[in-house]
């Protein structure tokens, strides 16, 4: 184990285990999330769109189970961040069911909110059905005092083994902000693949969401960072 910090950013301090996390067969951690998140953000600035920490989304999920707790998860969280006035949020959400263990579960799934259409989208690489997912919505709801609508099943290339899903989040995170940043910060979803407007049609043929890529993104984002810390050396 080696806490030895490899680069500063913004919001991450990245050290020699978090880069581990990013070595063949092995699952993502929350802190490689949360640097890749700030790399996104740089990409496609804007004020109108947050990506929330791994860590905000699994306090959302699983630290307000009563009105006190949500009334804290206001003050704190939904407040500061002026959740309500973003057209959308990027949640990564984790099926660890204990807060005390932080983001210590086994699967990364994504909830994208569309807040001016009061929807949710559920991305999961597994096309399974976390149920963090289901409390993120509800407890959502309750925070912004209106329903939003859960759309399951969004079709997307799938992983084929039991550790590639926190490279998936990252992957559809990055597409679907390259869409919405491109398309007048709009999001729709059709079931038909062939139309070129739908989320679903994004995902069609994209490296970043392709199993056979996920290495080649792993060692990108290792390059990435090493590269960073280069140039703040200089």
């Amino acid at each position: 184990m080696s806490d030895k910090v490899i680069l500063s950013t913004k919001n991450c301090t990245v050290t020699k285990d978090d880069i581990e996390t990013l070595s063949p067969h092995t699952y993502l951690n929350d802190l490689i999330i949360s640097f890749y998140y700030e790399i996104i953000q740089e990409r496609y600035p804007s004020k109108d769109i947050t990506f929330l920490d791994p860590a905000v989304s699994m306090s959302i999920i699983l630290d307000s189970d009563n009105d006190n707790d949500l009334e804290d998860i206001k003050e704190c969280i939904f407040l500061p961040l002026e959740l309500n006035k973003k057209k959308f949020i990027f949640a990564p959400i984790n099926d660890n069911t204990k807060l005390q263990y932080a983001v210590s579960g086994s699967h990364w799934t994504l909830n994208v909110v569309d807040v001016d259409n009061s929807i949710i989208y559920y991305l999961d690489s597994t096309n399974g059905d976390v149920s963090n997912a289901h409390t993120f919505h509800r407890r959502l709801e309750r925070l912004f005092g209106k329903k939003f609508e859960f759309v399951y099943g969004v079709k997307t290339q799938y992983q084929t083994n039991g550790y590639d899903c926190g490279m998936f989040l990252l992957g559809f995170t990055e597409l679907v902000m390259k869409y919405i940043f491109n398309n007048g910060m709009k999001l729709t979803i059709n079931n038909n693949d062939k139309d070129d407007k739908s989320l679903e049609f994004i995902f069609k043929g994209e490296n970043l969401v392709k199993q056979s890529y996920m290495g080649t993104f792993r060692k990108n984002i290792i390059n990435l960072i090493y590269k960073m810390a280069k140039d703040k050396k200089k």
